[in-house]
């Protein structure tokens, strides 16, 4: 069977514990990409943190974003397909933070991540994918977006 599509997942599989991608790895892609495969990533980062491995290794199809809800052509920028939660997913949230005081959220919404609340695990989260999230004080004020 000859394999056309290869597929990898980001944290833990194609970056270590320091969030590099091995040279082997790297150069890897690269030969597969030159005998017509074509790779990508599948990540439940979003766009802005999948960006600045773009240069580091060749993606030649459309990335896997948002854990599966957002599928985007990097190269134009032109977001493919994706899908939203539906309404009901407001209240469950809103059920889980008081069920679990602890628990942070972040919420990815048209290329902007949105921490709901924002502490410091948030900000060790904001490190981790070299992304800025966005305070956000009430689920409420999402609505209307989907």
């Amino acid at each position: 069977m000859e394999i056309r599509l290869l597929v990898s997942d980001m944290d833990g599989t194609l970056l270590d514990e320091q969030g590099r991608i091995s040279e082997e790895n790297r150069e890897a892609i690269a030969w597969f990409c030159r005998q017509g495969g074509r790779f990508t990533l599948a990540t439940g980062r979003m766009e802005a943190s999948v960006a600045p491995y773009l240069e580091r290794v060749e993606v030649n199809a459309p990335l896997i974003l948002y854990n599966g809800a957002r599928i985007v052509d990097m190269r134009t920028r032109t977001v493919l397909w994706e899908a939203f939660l539906p309404p009901e997913a407001y209240e469950l949230v809103e059920a889980v933070r008081a069920a679990f005081p602890g628990v942070n959220t972040v919420l990815y919404h048209s290329g902007v991540a949105y921490a709901y609340p924002y502490t410091a695990r948030v900000a060790a989260h904001e490190r981790k994918d070299g992304v800025a999230c966005a305070p956000l004080d009430r689920l409420a004020d999402l609505r209307p977006a989907p």
